[in-house]
């Protein structure tokens, strides 16, 4: 029987060895305002679930700002390993530094890495 998780409970699902392509993201506060990210730097941190290690930290890029949106493209090295991660959106600015989790859940976002992507 197996024990992982379906993917609908996934917030990202990636095939191994996938890279180029962007992740979107739109920041908000608690109560769903937008969070303007002007002048600042966003980072995803993603890490093996289970409080695992780090398997990389990368710098997102500002979309619009001012509406609170970034991307992060994937590098070639990020999801070479089929796994379930965990990963956080880490916005700073001087003097603030903010810890981004999935606000409907209170918990941080969960990626799946797949097998190699099927052909078609």
């Amino acid at each position: 029987m197996s024990t992982s998780l379906p993917d609908a409970r996934f917030d990202v699902v990636r095939y191994r060895g996938d890279y180029g392509d962007d992740i979107n993201f739109a920041i908000t506060d608690s109560s769903g305002a937008v969070y303007d990210l002007t002048g600042g730097t966003v980072l995803l941190k993603v890490a093996t679930s289970g409080g695992g290690t780090c398997k990389f930290i990368g710098t997102c890029t500002l979309v619009t700002a001012a509406s609170g949106t970034c991307k992060y493209t994937t590098a070639t090295n990020d999801f070479d390993t089929t796994a379930d991660y965990v990963g956080e959106l880490q916005f700073s600015k001087t003097g603030v530094v903010l810890t981004v989790a999935d606000t409907e859940k209170n918990q941080p976002m969960t990626i799946r890495v797949k097998q190699d992507r099927p052909a078609s």
